[in-house]
């Protein structure tokens, strides 16, 4: 997964985050369990991820952040964009796997959420968070360049 979206206040209040089964099974090393729910999300529902995780924050959110703060959000960010870029390896490996074995329906259905995944987290109503935070660390830098001789 190369580019993480916001959620910006999407969804049913309560709603369960579309992708904590598949992430948790996935951190509790269940990659069985995390492939099988990762396919079963459906992936157009919001939100995607729980609101005390770094991909939930809003862009206000991050503007309001110190420049440690920032640092720490962005090695927050990295941690679970990593993670997800795991889980998307081991969806496209059973996908190969699917397929080798002539299991062509079963191939589509990986390939297919992962489809429906990239398009739920580039979704234009949601902020480019990896985007975002270099955006966002520059501006800060910019701000106080152009305060410098005032």
């Amino acid at each position: 997964m190369a580019v993480a979206i916001l959620l910006a206040g999407c969804g049913k209040k309560g709603a369960t985050p579309v992708a904590q089964a598949t992430i948790t099974a996935w951190q509790e090393g269940d990659t069985a369990r995390a492939v099988s729910n990762f396919v079963a999300a459906d992936w157009s529902a919001r939100p995607l991820f729980a609101s005390d995780s770094t991909l939930s924050l809003t862009t206000d959110q991050v503007r309001l952040f110190s420049d440690a703060d920032s640092k720490r959000k962005a090695k927050e960010l990295g941690l679970q964009l990593d993670l997800l870029k795991k889980l998307a390896a081991a969806i496209t490996q059973a996908g190969t796997n699917s397929a080798a074995h002539g299991d062509f329906a079963q191939a589509r259905k990986y390939f297919m959420s992962l489809g429906q995944f990239g398009a739920a987290m580039n979704d234009p109503g949601h902020v480019k968070l990896v985007q975002m935070v270099g955006v966002t660390i520059k501006r800060r830098a910019d701000d106080e360049l152009a305060k410098i001789g005032q």
